[in-house]
């Protein structure tokens, strides 16, 4: 089940991921509100897979980036369900 491991596309030239992981070699990056504000209107896949430009601190308070998307693990011994 699920859709597995995953190249996200390439980030366009520009683009908020490029921007940011032209910066750094991390594998996953936080940008803060504050840091989102100095791009003001982007280019950012941060709802889903697809590119577009607006201010993402109009529907954000943080954006979390990832080089490569992975499907979620289950934690064993973990439940779901509230006791």
């Amino acid at each position: 089940m699920g859709r597995g491991e995953a190249d996200l596309p390439a980030a366009p030239e520009g683009s908020i991921e490029a921007i940011t992981f032209e910066a750094t070699d991390a594998d996953v990056t936080f940008l803060s509100t504050a840091e989102l504000k100095n791009f003001g209107e982007a280019s950012a896949a941060a709802i889903n897979n697809s590119y577009e430009v607006r201010d993402w601190t109009e529907v954000l308070d943080g954006m979390v980036i990832f080089r490569q998307q992975k499907p979620p693990t289950k934690l064993s011994g973990i439940s779901s369900s509230s006791q």
